[in-house]
């Protein structure tokens, strides 16, 4: 059985839903259909908290719908004074290049095609099975230059797996949300941000 390690580059992902008018991810049903029958290594959501009062609330009640995922864990960057975020894109691809150095697994996959990654895609998939997932409003330009494998996830399918909910302004589906009362099984965060 190969062992897969699942990096989602978090505020590049939740930016594509919303364009694409869908609510936060459920992540246990997306991390169990890009694992497939494979052993997952390990999963990481790399994202920096947003720093307007109204979107503080969703986020965190969306780290809370996730906090019951084995394997799943979060990097947490930061913002800078302008409210840009910081030390994403790098994490990300330190963790994909140190994964690949150590064995942590046999493939990767990746969700969001930032061009900021595109150097560690070509370094990851010189040693290792590599896949890229975008949103269908994603350019793949940078992507077929390098070649890196890339899909495209559908709006359809987002829906039909128990990912998404139509409407940005949903929270994570109800069928996708820790149980109430479930305990808190995720790491705590690591990273620049992380308390």
């Amino acid at each position: 059985m190969r062992r897969v390690a699942i990096l989602i580059d978090g505020s590049n992902f939740l930016a594509q839903l919303e364009d694409c008018d869908l609510g936060y991810p459920a992540l246990k049903p997306l991390i169990a259909r890009l694992q497939g029958s494979d052993e997952l290594a390990y999963a990481r959501f790399y994202g920096a908290p947003p720093q307007m009062r109204e979107y503080q609330a969703r986020w965190q009640a969306f780290r809370d719908a996730n906090r019951h995922i084995l394997g799943l864990d979060w990097f947490q960057g930061y913002r800078n004074i302008d409210g840009q975020e910081k030390a994403i894109d790098v994490a990300l691809a330190v963790d994909l290049i140190y994964g690949c150095k150590t064995n942590h697994f046999d493939r990767a996959v990746v969700i969001g095609g930032d061009g900021d990654h595109s150097y560690a895609f070509k370094v990851a998939k010189s040693c290792k099975s590599l896949l890229v997932y975008l949103m269908p409003n994603q350019p793949s330009s940078l992507l077929a230059q390098i070649p890196v494998p890339y899909r495209y996830f559908s709006v359809a399918d987002l829906l039909a797996w128990g990912v998404c909910d139509r409407n940005k302004q949903a929270g994570v589906p109800l069928s996708g949300k820790a149980p109430s009362g479930h305990p808190d099984i995720t790491p705590r965060l690591r990273g620049a941000g992380a308390n």
